[in-house]
C-alpha cells in the first residue's frame, strides 16, 4: 500500500464520517422542531378552549397564552391566521355574553 492510497483512505473516512455527523444532527434538530410543534398545538387547543370558558381568570390565561403563542417562532402564517380567527370569535362570543345573548355554536 503506497501513501497515496493511505491519504486517498483517510481522505474518504473523514469525510464520511462529517456526512454521518452532519445527517444525524440535521435529523435530530427536525425531529426537535417537529415535537416543539407539537407542543405548539397542545398549548394552543388548551389556551382556545381556555378562551372562550365562562370563568373570566381561565379566559384571561386563555388569551394571554394565545398572544404568546402568536408571537412564538414556531408559528407560521397559518398558524397565526388561526389565532387571528379564534381570537376575534372569542371577543365576539365576549360581546354576546356581556349583552345577555347567547353566542351561535
Amino acid at each position: 500500500m503506497n501513501v497515496l492510497t493511505l491519504v486517498i483512505q483517510v481522505v474518504v473516512g473523514v469525510l464520511t464520517v462529517s456526512g454521518s455527523y452532519v445527517a444525524a444532527r440535521r435529523g435530530a434538530r427536525e425531529t426537535e422542531v417537529r415535537s416543539r410543534r407539537e407542543e405548539w398545538w397542545r398549548r394552543f387547543i388548551w389556551a382556545a378552549e381556555a378562551r372562550s370558558d365562562a370563568d373570566a381568570a381561565r379566559r384571561q390565561a386563555g388569551e394571554a397564552v394565545l398572544d404568546h403563542l402568536y408571537d412564538s417562532e414556531l408559528a407560521g402564517a397559518g398558524e397565526r391566521d388561526i389565532l387571528l380567527r379564534v381570537q376575534w370569535a372569542a371577543q365576539e362570543a365576549e360581546r354576546m355574553r356581556q349583552r345577555g345573548s347567547t353566542p351561535p355554536e
